[in-house]
């Protein structure tokens, strides 16, 4: 386990097109521990009003834009997503080591409001064959996944990110280099079938902790793929958590 909780976090990613909707599945968990993922789709659909919304309501936020633009622009951007007291927020690592540092330096001012820097690479989409594409257009050369993430997992943590976006995957190589690194796993895992079956599946909530996870992302619509609303208390603790915290 890293320095920063003593408990593995569940994030629940609102990947809905409508703030209706997005709404909906939070008022139905009120009252537990959760961070609220909000994506670009939903940004889009309910922008800085859904921000101040969650925030009224005293909710915890992963803003996952993954900000990149010249560091100057960013910086002003995370500042303004502080304001709305995000507690956690992602930028893309391609922006540098200076757009992190000029981040960083623009949230001196506000360090109450401060939310924690994770930074993304390799978005869960690319396979071996898309990335290497992309590799080979910007360097001439065709790099594969795993080499790539360890390159840009030690650029998280010289350039001053608080933590990192992994795979479940990868959480360990995360720990065995960098065990203080905060790491928020996307866990493309989620089964129709029963606890069992996923923990048999090699990767479970349980695991997650075991391994050092810091926070685990969900999709809700996964969920709510196989279960009411009503259910979804009873379904988190099956998967092991109280309170929504493993």
């Amino acid at each position: 386990m890293s320095k920063h909780h003593a408990t593995t976090d569940l994030v629940v990613g609102l990947d809905f097109q409508t703030v209706d909707r997005a709404m909906d599945l939070v008022n139905s968990l009120h009252g537990l521990e959760v961070i609220y993922q909000v994506g670009l789709e939903l940004f889009m659909s309910g922008g800085p009003e859904l921000l101040r919304e969650l925030a009224h309501q005293k909710k915890r936020v992963f803003l996952d834009l993954k900000f990149l633009d010249s560091p100057l622009t960013v910086a002003k951007a995370v500042r303004q997503a502080a304001l709305y007291h995000v507690e956690v927020l992602s930028l893309h690592l391609a922006g540098g080591s200076s757009m992190i540092r000029v981040v960083k330096q623009s949230l001196e001012e506000i360090p109450l409001l401060r939310p924690r820097l994770l930074g993304v690479g390799i978005l869960d989409s690319f396979s071996d064959l898309g990335w290497a594409e992309v590799t080979r257009a910007f360097s001439g050369h065709a790099l594969n996944l795993s080499d790539s993430f360890e390159t840009l997992l030690g650029c998280t943590f010289e350039w001053g990110f608080d933590g990192i976006v992994c795979l479940s995957r990868d959480l360990e190589l995360v720990r065995s280099f960098y065990p203080n690194l905060y790491t928020l796993v996307s866990w493309g895992g989620y089964s129709r079938k029963s606890t069992q079956v996923i923990e048999n599946q090699g990767f479970s909530f349980s695991k997650a902790r075991e391994l050092g996870a810091d926070a685990v992302l969900v999709t809700a619509s996964s969920i709510l793929e196989s279960h009411p609303k009503d259910e979804l208390v009873e379904v988190f603790g099956g998967y092991g958590f109280s309170s929504i915290q493993v």
